[in-house]
């Protein structure tokens, strides 16, 4: 009995555990699978929808400046292309004749500027390409000359020139508000000095200190004879030749001289005064005899009381012969 009864309740107690574990297992597992299967389907969705928003918010975008299918834009300021949203592979510009139009990226490669404003009265296209993403094509063109006016200087950007060489400025139309133009041109000078703009007419600015940029020689010269009598006063070496023909006809002089192969000559004045190298005189004429007609080298001091007239300072770069004061009165600012 007593076996019995321990058998019985050991029978019970099994099919207690039997039926709990299987309720626990009927009551665990599909509330687990149906979890599982909520979540593997939830899941799934968000995560497309996830991946698509963090695409679309990745995309880059890219801006040009002047903006795509601008007609007339300006050609005062460089061109930038910026992206945002990622970073730039490679850029180019180009104008409508095939000339590149360079510039570089900035440390982020997020900005590209281009090297030098672009030209006027051209259209450029715009190539654009971020990382990873299409490329981006704007065109723009600039506004053309007739609707403007530009400025031809001298001298060159990054060329070497003599001590008393000014910045000179010729404007393709006559300058109306002088004071804006003379207020957006800025020289400067290594080391600082007062640099100070003034016009020649209303089409011409030149921008010189108030003593040369830095000392300079002097050099014996064979000047212009008592029949032509050279320019006396301070001059600018304003063209360079190795070699040129110098024909006296072109300067009024008749047929007095034709020579074909002169050496180094540099021009002095917009009227034809030069400094030239000179092969067939004497060696001994220079610093001691004036034997030409008119060109020289350099001033030389020992022509000043020989009834010579000081060169206009109009006439070619030569504005070092205004007194400071009539110079600084000759600005607009």
């Amino acid at each position: 009995m007593g076996a019995s009864h321990i058998s019985n309740r050991s029978e019970q107690q099994a099919r207690r555990w039997s039926r709990r574990g299987l309720l626990t297992v009927l009551g665990v597992t599909p509330a687990a699978a149906a979890l599982t299967g909520c979540s593997g389907w939830a899941g799934a969705a968000n995560g497309t929808t996830t991946a698509s928003a963090k695409a679309a918010a990745k995309k880059p975008t890219v801006s040009v400046t002047p903006a795509d299918g601008t007609k007339k834009a300006g050609f005062t300021s460089p061109v930038e292309v910026t992206v945002t949203g990622g970073t730039l592979a490679s850029v180019k510009v180009t104008g409508n004749d095939g000339s590149p139009l360079a510039g570089s990226l900035n440390d982020t490669k997020t900005r590209w500027t281009s090297a030098r404003n672009p030209y006027s009265g051209t259209k450029y296209t715009v190539t654009a390409t971020p990382e990873g993403a299409a490329a981006h094509t704007a065109t723009f063109t600039t506004r053309s000359p007739g609707e403007t006016f530009l400025g031809y200087f001298t001298p060159e950007a990054n060329s070497t020139s003599g001590v008393g060489m000014p910045v000179s400025i010729n404007f393709t139309h006559a300058v109306k508000d002088r004071a804006a133009v003379q207020k957006a041109i800025t020289v400067t000078a290594e080391p600082a000095v007062e640099v100070v703009g003034h016009w020649f007419g209303d089409t011409r600015l030149d921008f010189r200190p108030e003593t040369y940029w830095a000392p300079g020689p002097t050099y014996p010269v064979s000047g212009g004879n008592a029949q032509h009598t050279t320019w006396s006063g301070i001059m600018v070496i304003s063209e360079r030749f190795k070699q040129t023909r110098m024909e006296s006809s072109t300067v009024g002089l008749g047929d007095e001289y034709d020579i074909s192969d002169v050496p180094h000559a540099q021009r002095l004045t917009a009227s034809g005064t030069f400094v030239h190298g000179n092969y067939w005189a004497s060696a001994s004429a220079f610093g001691h005899q004036n034997t030409s007609h008119g060109c020289v080298g350099l001033h030389d001091a020992k022509g000043a009381n020989d009834g010579e007239k000081t060169v206009d300072p109009a006439n070619g770069l030569n504005g070092w012969n205004l007194p400071w004061s009539q110079w600084q009165a000759g600005s607009t600012l």
